[in-house]
This record gives structure tokens, sequence and C-alpha cells, in this order.
């Protein structure tokens, strides 16, 4: 009798120890999550933060004079002759201030240019980056003859870039919002394509076969092997960005494979709420997690 209650004492305290183990996991686990939920929660405010000082850096610049470079350059010289030396030089250091502080918004933007007045050409270098990572440059040359609007005439962009479009609407009357188009399609293009590249390289084995996509990276289409111990259930996720401009996509289609759909439509629709509102590898990484 004293050994059954030894052995029966002794199975309990096996039984208490497996669930403090279990309870600690699940403990750290919830910890794990709430830090993820909490650096989600920090990255959504750094993003609404700079699309703030996008937009501010965008008004200021629509406030700006219309084309300072060209005000500089064109000033008459009849005009300049009659002013006072000093009121001349006081002009000019204005202006230049202005156009120096034109300029630093537009690198703060990721956009640098140089103005050659022997042809009259000025040249924009679009610079690209997603997360802090510097990515490929663009070149865009345009055409500024003193008697006619601003034409373009050379450019590297991607040929999936609307460029005929955005010139007609923007380049005759305001080559600004021209360079600002192009730099936002450009930065959005890119955003969305490294979210692919991204996902390849750290879902490897999780994908069967690779990522589908126009190329515009605007519909993505690829299976993903579900994170269970059933190797035989996957997802296909399919992906549509309502325009060029968007890095989120507008609706997500989820189909379960091997597998019931009621049986997963908790992590389904787990899945789609983060694929809607976090980049395509983050949602995919919680899925994994959890």
């Amino acid at each position: 009798m004293d050994l059954a209650r030894q052995q029966l004492g002794q199975d309990t305290l096996a039984q208490l120890e497996a669930l403090e183990a279990r309870a600690k996991l699940l403990t750290e686990r919830q910890d794990e999550s709430r830090s993820i939920s909490d650096s989600m929660e920090r990255a959504r405010r750094e993003i609404q933060d700079l699309q703030d000082k996008r937009d501010e850096l965008r008004q200021r610049l629509c406030n700006q004079p219309r084309h300072s470079l060209n005000e500089l350059l064109n000033f008459p010289a009849n005009e300049s002759r009659d002013r006072p030396r000093e009121r001349r030089c006081a002009f000019l250091r204005a202006k230049i201030m202005q156009l120096e502080s034109l300029l630093q918004i537009y690198n703060l933007a990721g956009i640098s240019m140089n103005f050659n007045n022997e042809n009259r050409e000025l040249q924009v270098w679009l610079n690209t980056a997603t997360a802090g990572k510097y990515h490929e440059s663009y070149t865009v040359e345009l055409n500024d003859p003193l008697d006619h609007a601003m034409k373009l005439c050379r450019h590297s962009l991607p040929p999936v870039m609307p460029v005929a479009d955005l010139s007609c609407q923007f380049l005759p009357h305001d080559p600004r919002a021209f360079l600002w188009a192009l730099s936002e399609h450009l930065n959005s293009f890119v955003m969305r394509r490294e979210m692919v590249r991204r996902t390849e390289n750290e879902f490897e084995d999780m994908l069967l076969g690779g990522i589908a996509s126009n190329a515009m990276y605007t519909l993505i289409e690829f299976s993903f092997r579900f994170p269970t111990n059933d190797e035989d259930v996957s997802m296909e996720i399919r992906l549509e960005f309502a325009d060029l401009l968007q890095i989120r996509p507008c609706k997500v289609k989820i189909a379960v494979i091997g597998g019931c759909d009621g049986d997963y439509n908790q992590e389904v629709e787990k899945l789609k709420q983060n694929l809607l509102f976090n980049p395509l590898p983050e949602a995919l990484r919680h899925l994994c997690l959890d």
C-alpha cells in the first residue's frame, strides 16, 4: 500500500511538472506574440509618421513659386542693370537660398537633379528605397526650351512604368508633379517587388513552387504549405492591388487544399487580415508562429 501511494505521488508530481512546463511554454509564446504585436504597432506608427512627413514635403513643394530654377536663369538683364548693386545681390542671394531649399526638399524625397544651361536640359535621378535599404536609381532627362513647355527627352525607367500617361497628365503644366508621380510609382513598384523577393528567400521551404506575379507586381499568386503536422494541407493565396501606387492588397483570396475549409477558418481569416494590413513576409511569419 505504501509503495502504491509512493508511486501515485510520483505520477502526480510528474503530471504537475509537465503542466508547469506547458504553462511556462504558453506564457513564453504569449509574451513573444505580445512583443510582435508591439513591434507591429510601432512599425505602423513609424509608417504613419513617414507618410505625414512626405505629405508635408509635398505641400511645401506645391507652395513654392513655379520653377524657381528658371526664374533665376531667366532673370532679365535690363531689370538687373536698373537696380542698385546691393539690391541685385540681395535678390540673387534670396533666389539662391530659395533654390537650395527646394533642392534639399527634393533630396529628402530621393530626387536629385542637375541643370545644364547650355542645352537647357534637366537631368533627374530618382532613387528607390525600402525599409531603409537603397535599391536602384533611375534617370530622367527633360528639355526646357524658353519658348515651349518642358519635354521628356530620355529615361531609364522600367518599361512597365506608365511614363507616357504621366507625361501627358503632368509634364506640360506641372513638371514637379510629374517628378513626384514618377517617384511614387517607382517606389511602390520596388516595394512590391522586394516584398515578393523577401518572401521567396525567407519561406523557400514553405512555398510550393515559386511566386507568380504580373510585371508590376499588382497581382501575386502562390501556394504555401500550411504550418501543421499534415504536409498534405496547403493554401493557394492570391493578392490583388487596387492600382500601381498601392503597397497593400485590396483583395485577398485564400483556398485550403488537402483539407476541409471549416477546419482552418480561424487561421485563414486571421491570415487574411494580416495580409491586408502587413507586408507579405510579416503576415506569413505570424502564421508560422501561431
